[in-house]
C-alpha cells in the first residue's frame, strides 16, 4: 500500500513514472466479463395443457412454446423469448435470448427445453436471471462461480 502511494506521489510531483507502471496498469484493470450459459426447461403439466409426446426417438425434436404447443401459462417462453441478467442493485446488467427448444425426457409429457447464452456479463455480488415475464432466480456470485456460470432452469411438471 505505501508502495502504491509513493508511486502515485511520485508521479504526480514529476510527471514520471519511477518502475511503477506494473502498479499502475494493475489498478485501472477492469475485472473480464463473462458469459452466462444454460437452459430453460418447461416440464409437461398434469392438466396436460402443455404436453410433449417424448419417446425415445423424440428427444431432441424442435419443439417450441407459444407456437401452440404451449398453453395453459407459458405463452411467454418460446424462442427468442428475452432473458435479462440484473445486478444486486436491480441494475440490468446483461441481455440474451433463448434459443430453438427441444424435446426433452423429464417425465410424463416430456419437456421442452430453450437453450441459452448471455455474453459480456460484468462482476456483481448478486445475478438475478429473469425469462420472458417471469419472476426471476437469484444466485450469488460464488454460486454462479461453483456452477462454472451455466445454469439451469426448470418451470412447471
Amino acid at each position: 500500500m505505501m508502495r502504491n502511494f509513493l508511486c502515485l506521489t511520485a508521479i504526480a510531483l514529476s510527471g514520471i513514472p519511477f518502475g511503477c507502471s506494473n502498479l499502475i496498469s494493475q489498478a485501472v484493470k477492469p475485472s473480464p466479463a463473462q458469459s452466462l450459459t444454460g437452459s430453460l426447461t418447461v416440464a409437461a403439466e398434469s392438466d396436460t395443457s402443455t404436453y410433449w409426446a417424448v419417446s425415445r426417438k423424440e428427444i431432441g425434436v424442435e419443439c417450441s412454446g407459444s407456437g401452440g404447443t404451449t398453453t395453459g401459462g407459458y405463452s411467454d417462453i418460446d424462442e427468442g423469448a428475452q432473458v435479462t441478467i440484473k445486478d444486486e442493485s436491480n441494475k440490468l446488467i446483461a441481455t440474451g435470448k433463448l434459443g430453438k427448444g427441444a424435446t426433452a425426457d423429464i417425465g410424463f409429457g416430456g419437456a421442452c427445453a430453450f437453450p441459452f447464452s448471455v455474453t459480456n456479463v460484468p462482476t456483481a455480488t448478486f445475478y438475478t436471471i429473469e425469462v420472458g415475464s417471469r419472476k426471476g432466480i437469484t444466485y450469488s456470485a460464488k454460486e454462479i462461480q461453483d456452477k462454472n456460470w451455466q445454469v439451469n432452469i426448470s418451470l412447471g411438471g
